[in-house]
Formats: C-alpha cells, sequence, structure tokens
C-alpha cells in the first residue's frame, strides 16, 4: 500500500489525502466483515443524507446528478430514476433477443435510427410510422 500522509488542515482543504508510491499497487482498499449489513462506503451531506454508498453487495446508489464522460459496458440491469440525457451516438441493446422497456414518455430531438423489428403496444399517435 502507498505511503499515508496526514495532512494539516490549514495547510491543504482535505482531512486524508493518499499520496501513492507504486503504480502496481492499490492506492485505496475499504474492506468490509464478515456478515456486513451496513453500507461499505458512504458519502454524506451536513445533514447527514446519503449521497453515494457503496453496499455489502457492491451495489452503487447516488443521489443527485451524475456527470460523465466515459466509454464504458454496462453488464447487468441499470435502473434510472429520473430523466436521461444522452448527448451523442448512443447504443442501446447489440445482441440477438435484446428487450428494451420504455415506461413513460420518450421524447427525441433527432431522427431515430432502429435497425430490426419495432413492436408498438398501446400506442395512440396522430402521426404515421
Amino acid at each position: 500500500m502507498g505511503a499515508i500522509t496526514q495532512v494539516v488542515p490549514h495547510v491543504i482543504p482535505h482531512r486524508i489525502h493518499i499520496n501513492g508510491n507504486a503504480t502496481d499497487q492499490i492506492q485505496l482498499r475499504v474492506r468490509g466483515v464478515s456478515g456486513q449489513t451496513a453500507n461499505v462506503i458512504e458519502a454524506q451531506n451536513s445533514a447527514g443524507t446519503t449521497l453515494f454508498s457503496v453496499d455489502n453487495s457492491g451495489n452503487l446508489t447516488i443521489t443527485g446528478s451524475i456527470s460523465a464522460v466515459i466509454n464504458e459496458t454496462v453488464t447487468g440491469d441499470l435502473t434510472l430514476t429520473g430523466a436521461l440525457t444522452v448527448n451523442g451516438n448512443t447504443i442501446l441493446g447489440n445482441g440477438v433477443g435484446d428487450t428494451i422497456t420504455i415506461t413513460g414518455t420518450p421524447t427525441f430531438q433527432t431522427a431515430v435510427q432502429m435497425d430490426g423489428a419495432l413492436n408498438i403496444t398501446g400506442i395512440t399517435t396522430t402521426q404515421s410510422l
């Protein structure tokens, strides 16, 4: 593990500073105890509201907005509550048998391209498809 540096609060404005000293080592590790039921990691605001947490199963919960520039693959289920804004080219489902379910009213700002079959159930529209 890298060296732990104690920081004087009036010199640098944070309480804990970890300065790694080896590129092939983990710089921070938090390990829960066997049978842990509470969150392993939690960040709270001054009112005690949890803003970010990782539970004992590895589930990540974030309250608030996420602004990310990433090139990542999500495997498994992803549940979003609230609005999803995507800027740029986006691929949703790229395998045989993928199912994309939209609950609510989707809004598309530009043309939408769909390859393969499009099944629409229970739609009312004033425009032809």
